[in-house]
């Protein structure tokens, strides 16, 4: 029987090209086999099922099984080629068709580049800044401040207050807005604005419409008046546009910033000195997150810095010509997006940059073990579950049910996981350089990592999101 015949080609410092040709033999061979397995378990009447007959599945599936035979023939024997000849590569870039002497067998010229080799041997040389800090009576009572700060507590109003600006409104909807669906015998509920108004807070969008219209009002008084509804608003059930709405003013509490008495109470401790030991014990978390951020983004950034060689062009320019051309589709199909130029040196550094971490990452793994445990992923996604509650609360229950079945949403937080746990292991084999910094110039370095953050992707925000 004759074997497949492969020749190797370097067309660059990492990319190659596999020639490869498949004798007619194994593609028959393939083929027949991939046919079997379909008739064994197609159901057709007339027939029980697994003795379908090979020349019925032939007739009905024959062309594309055919196909379909040939792919997974030239994946095995690319894969098999490249673990014979202990080759690592980075991906698949492209395939042609090219002429094979035999009357059928197939010739395919597969390109593809090779992963970079990067020295992770005597990591001991490589010295990385981890800080340290010593948490301060000082910290703790700053930190209970911060959170009395954003502690409200809402006291109701007395009976004659005069509506001014930073309150909070109970309200009864008596007429407009938009008739809330009713069940069957009962009177349609007259809109769906919320029962409690907030006269001060961001989050809200109509917080000036609500300002205008209750300012100088008291407990007890009939405000009517025109409400525009913007397209998203955090009440979903209210349609966009101009309403003309009547409100019962019910109750008008004003804002009181916490004490840490209040805090105890709140919180169901049994003591100030609880209090502190609690908020001491967050800031230890916080610190400790934060320290192991910057150690291990800088752990990766001096690994490249000092061992790194080469990019792997060819791979990076076809990513990119990828992103150019989902790009320029989505462009063709939603006329109405802003036209703007395709940041191509923004989104080549972007890639390249994935690249290394992620090349270095690799590399690192085949000689080391990493499990993931359920606790590993809790982490993770407790952190999103975080940032999407500060980004948006009023969309938190829709983000949970989107995410709460979606299996690519969890298999991708396990490899966020695993890829953490592999830095942090790699971080551990680095020179340490122990440095003590005060809480304030902990939180003032995140910072600056997060801006820095901000302005490499900040001409590529508007391209990502899409």
């Amino acid at each position: 029987m004759l074997e497949a015949q492969f020749s190797l080609k370097e067309i660059s410092d990492l990319g190659r090209v596999l020639h490869l040709i498949i004798p007619a033999t194994l593609i028959s061979q393939e083929y027949q086999k991939n046919l079997k397995e379909i008739a064994s378990q197609m159901e057709v009447s007339g027939f029980r099922k697994g003795k379908v007959p090979v020349k019925v599945a032939e007739h009905r599936f024959g062309t594309d099984i055919k196909k379909e035979s040939a792919q997974q023939l030239v994946n095995k024997l690319y894969q098999n080629y490249l673990k014979e000849h202990h080759l690592t590569a980075l991906g698949w870039l492209g395939t042609e068709r090219i002429k094979a002497d035999e009357p059928g067998s197939l010739g395919f010229d597969i390109t593809f580049e090779l992963e970079p080799h990067v020295s992770l041997e005597n990591l001991k040389d490589i010295k990385v800044k981890r800080y340290e800090v010593n948490l301060t009576d000082k910290d703790i009572d700053a930190e209970i401040a911060k959170i009395c700060e954003r502690t409200v507590q809402w006291v109701p109003a007395a009976k004659n207050y005069k509506i001014s600006s930073n309150e909070r409104l109970t309200v009864e909807v008596l007429s407009g807005g938009v008739a809330a669906p009713a069940a069957e015998g009962e009177a349609k509920t007259p809109a769906n604005f919320p029962q409690f108004l907030f006269l001060d807070q961001d989050v809200d969008p109509l917080k000036d419409e609500w300002k205008k219209l209750f300012t100088g009002a008291k407990v007890g008084d009939e405000v009517s008046g025109n409400v525009t509804v913007p397209e998203k608003y955090y009440v979903s059930a209210l349609a966009a546009g101009t309403h003309d709405v009547t409100f019962k003013i019910v109750e008008i509490a004003t804002s009181k910033k916490a004490t840490a008495s209040d805090l105890v109470q709140r919180y169901g401790l049994e003591s100030e000195a609880q209090l502190r030991e609690s908020v001491e014990q967050r800031l230890k978390e916080y610190v400790n997150s934060i320290v192991e951020a910057l150690f291990s983004e800088e752990a990766l950034a001096q690994i490249i810095a000092q061992r790194w060689e080469k990019d792997p062009d060819l791979t990076i320019d076809y990513r990119l010509r990828s992103q150019r051309q989902n790009w320029e589709q989505h462009l063709e199909g939603h006329q109405d997006t802003q036209k703007t130029d395709f940041p191509e040196k923004e989104i080549r550094n972007y890639i390249a940059e994935a690249l290394r971490r992620s090349i270095i990452l690799h590399a690192f793994e085949r000689d080391h073990t990493v499990n993931i445990t359920q606790e590993d992923v809790q982490e993770v996604f407790t952190e999103q579950v975080n940032q999407a509650a500060s980004t948006n609360p009023a969309s938190m229950s829709d983000f949970l049910e989107a995410v709460r079945h979606d299996r690519g949403y969890w298999e991708n937080l396990a490899k966020i996981a695993k890829n953490r746990k592999l830095i942090r292991l790699l971080a551990q084999e680095l020179g340490i350089e122990v440095t003590p910094v005060s809480l304030d110039k902990l939180s003032d370095l995140e910072a600056a990592r997060r801006d820095k953050a901000l302005k490499q992707v900040a001409k590529i925000n508007d391209y990502v999101e899409w």
